[in-house]
This record gives structure tokens, sequence and C-alpha cells, in this order.
């Protein structure tokens, strides 16, 4: 068995153990990814009062790395085909709806997504924009990804991989969509 293996082994077994964990790493791996999305979407719709005219450019760069991260994962998830850590198992805690495989984590890379068009966000428009939310955002989008491991869904590596595939994606919007931005003003 490898480290990754039974590092997330070790974590699964743990949260699955105790009565706290167990029904907090549901929440973070099923719920949390939501709210955090939800958080995004009303601050982007808040954001044109911090700089005015700026309202719909973050939430379409969001949106944007939120679908090309999650495309990115799903590609590269059908060419790895990497088997969930509960596979072989009889009777897992949890079981995704679909027949889905387990590199790189499509819930961390769309958590780490949102979380990284705060930052991206807060670096380029600066200005009237609390550090918190990227702080937040970021918290948030770590817990998801622990949620994923403490569940028994997905292995360390996996959440890591959905985590850089989000930062890659947000890398690619935000630079395209700041070329086009350049490109109209001229």
């Amino acid at each position: 068995m490898s480290l990754d293996a039974r590092f997330s082994a070790a974590i699964a077994n743990k949260s699955l153990a105790d009565p706290i964990l167990d029904p907090v790493g549901l929440f973070f791996a099923r719920w949390l990814l939501h709210y955090l999305v939800s958080l995004g979407i009303l601050y982007f719709l808040l954001f044109d009062s911090f700089i005015p005219g700026m309202q719909t450019l973050p939430i379409i760069m969001m949106f944007a790395a939120l679908i090309l991260g999650y495309g990115a994962t799903f590609v590269i998830s059908t060419l790895v085909r990497r088997p969930r850590p509960y596979e072989g198992i009889s009777e897992p805690q949890y079981k995704p709806f679909l027949k889905t495989y387990s590199f790189p984590s499509g819930h961390s890379s769309a958590a780490f997504s949102v979380a990284w068009s705060f930052l991206f966000s807060y670096v380029l428009f600066g200005s009237g924009i609390s550090i918190l939310l990227p702080i937040l955002g970021l918290i948030m989008a770590a817990c998801v990804a622990m949620g994923r491991v403490m569940i028994g869904v997905h292995y360390l590596s996996d959440i890591i991989a959905g985590m850089i595939v989000a930062l890659l994606a947000n890398i690619i919007v935000y630079y395209l969509l700041w070329q086009f931005a350049e490109l109209t003003i001229r």
C-alpha cells in the first residue's frame, strides 16, 4: 500500500470512528461546496459597490474557471481511471451517485476554483475588497477537500491534484480575460 493510500485510509478510518468527525466530514464533503459557490455569487453580485462598472467581470471569471477546472478534471479522471479508495469495501459510508474515478477530485477542483477566484480578484481589483474573503474561501475549499478524504472517496493526492487543476484553470481564465479586456480597451 502506498504512503498516499495509508495516510488517506488513516484519515478516513479516524473520521468514521469518531462521532463528531464523521458528520462533520460528511457535511464538508457533500454540502460546504454549495455554500462556497453561493458565497461567491453573492459576493461578486455585490462587487459593483466596491468597483463601479466591474460587477460582471469577476463573476464571469469565477464561472469560467469553475467550468474549465471541472472539465479538465473530468478529462484527466477519464484518462487516468484511478479507482476510489472505497472500492473493494462492501459497505462504504458514502458513494457518489454516478460511477466516477478518483483522480483528481472534482469537488476539490470546484471548491478551489471559487477560492482561487476570490484571491485573484483580490489581487487584480484589490481596492475596497477585504482579504478576509480569499482567506475564508481557501479555508472552506480545504475543508471540502479534506471532507472528501474523511468520508473515504478520495486519496490525499486526488485533492492536491484538484487544487492544482483549479489553480491552473484560474491562471488561464484570468490571463485570457485580462488579455481580452486589454484588447477591448485599446
